[in-house]
């Protein structure tokens, strides 16, 4: 005889509120980002009153942590994890295909966006920076930790180049749709030179300061110079307008007479900011590479990048990721950058040839993230990577006959 099962039991005024608070804040942050997480926006999706949300998240930095530990930090750690594992980097989990371990940030969830949503606002919230290095922090940095066995440095300096393109893919899969960009000439190279890594130099670590932003115009310069620095130190959204002219010595009109809104400002000054600080490094690079290649040269630059002192550099470029995640305008100029590389290196646009160009660009925008989650990144020789890389690449998209080289090793 079937027993009967007791019904379930109707869940409270209370948990419905939980629930629907829970998905308004994933919803907003997903739709909206950051400036756009407010307690207001969330109580308005949710259908709840204000104070609803405030009873359970005084502030959105609680609305933050709380949606960080129980949604969205997870399948961030799990899908570094199972990347980390398809290239045999770390203890295996359930076997996945490299391949779609790296479709994963380059075709990114919605729990993953968020995780980038978040993780690009660290620098400017000491307390979701705190949390989010209490819970991935530690992991990230176990796997770019080494010791003096050469095989420990040349593991560690792999997961973290791994763990630096997969962030950059996901900025930009969160960007643009790149279901049609075929990556895996690329992928395919990436996996044949880690089988090889080659011998760790002592080689340069720093870089020449950056030039001066210089338009001609003293006035615009000292506008754009400020601008960066306001932005990098407070953020785009708490970077206020009549603090940025008041330090530059401009009214506002001559701000709006040159931009027609903020968002116009930081672009423009972005870009300036790019332009110097390439200025300031592309004959020190050439002149490396001259000694010791190309490869070794941009290993060079990245450990120097990666460095502390850097830091501001790496807010600016957290700023514009995260703003072309939902401005059209900033995400058509990643766009005509990545089409620029493709066709300046390869001559064409085609799926084949953007897969080259966005993993260019993935590795640039990932190592500035990489600092988020591991400031140590600096130390490890990425020439152990990067040299059998170029190597494998060249083969990938120019030379696919040439006989694969031995890659010095060290003993």
């Amino acid at each position: 005889m079937f027993m009967r099962e007791a019904p379930a039991a109707r869940a409270t005024r209370g948990e419905r509120n939980d629930a629907r608070v829970q998905q308004a804040m994933n919803a907003v942050l997903l739709k909206l980002g950051w400036a756009g997480f407010t307690l207001r926006n969330v109580a308005q999706a949710g259908g709840v009153a204000r104070q609803t949300v405030t009873d359970r998240y005084p502030t959105r930095i609680h609305m933050a942590k709380h949606a960080w530990n129980s949604t969205f930090g997870p399948p961030l750690h799990d899908a570094l994890h199972t990347l980390l594992s398809a290239h045999q980097l770390t203890s295996p989990t359930t076997p996945t295909p490299p391949a779609q371990a790296w479709r994963n940030f380059s075709q990114p969830i919605p729990e993953l966006r968020g995780a980038l949503e978040l993780l690009l606002q660290t620098p400017f919230e000491p307390e979701l920076r705190s949390v989010i290095h209490a819970t991935l922090g530690p992991e990230s940095t176990r796997w770019t930790t080494h010791n003096t066995r050469t095989s420990s440095r040349q593991s560690a300096t792999q997961r973290a180049y791994l763990i630096a393109r997969a962030l950059g893919l996901l900025a930009l899969g969160s960007i643009h749709d790149l279901r049609e960009v075929d990556f895996t000439p690329t992928e395919e190279a990436i996996s044949e030179s880690l089988k090889r890594p080659a011998r760790a130099n002592r080689i340069a670590i720093d870089l020449p300061p950056p030039l001066p932003i210089h338009s001609g115009k003293e006035r615009l310069d000292a506008l754009l110079s400020t601008t960066i620095h306001h932005i990098s130190t407070h953020g785009y959204e708490n970077a206020s307008i009549d603090a940025i002219c008041q330090d530059a010595h401009v009214t506002k009109g001559f701000l709006f007479h040159h931009y027609p809104s903020k968002q116009a400002l930081f672009i423009d000054a972005a870009r300036e900011r790019q332009k110097a600080a390439i200025g300031g490094f592309i004959e020190w690079l050439k002149d490396l590479a001259s000694r010791q290649g190309q490869a070794r040269a941009e290993a060079s630059f990245i450990r120097a990048a990666l460095r502390p002192e850097r830091q501001a550099f790496h807010r600016i470029a957290s700023e514009e990721l995260r703003l072309a995640i939902h401005e059209s305008e900033l995400a058509e100029t990643f766009r005509e950058s990545v089409q620029q590389v493709a066709k300046g290196a390869l001559g064409d646009l085609n799926p084949i040839t953007l897969g080259y160009a966005y993993s260019v660009r993935a590795v640039g925008e990932g190592i500035g993230l990489l600092t988020l989650l591991e400031p140590n990144a600096w130390e490890l020789p990425f020439e152990t990577i990067l040299v059998p890389l170029q190597e494998s690449i060249t083969r990938a998209y120019l030379n696919p006959d040439a006989p694969v080289a031995p890659t010095p090793t060290a003993p």
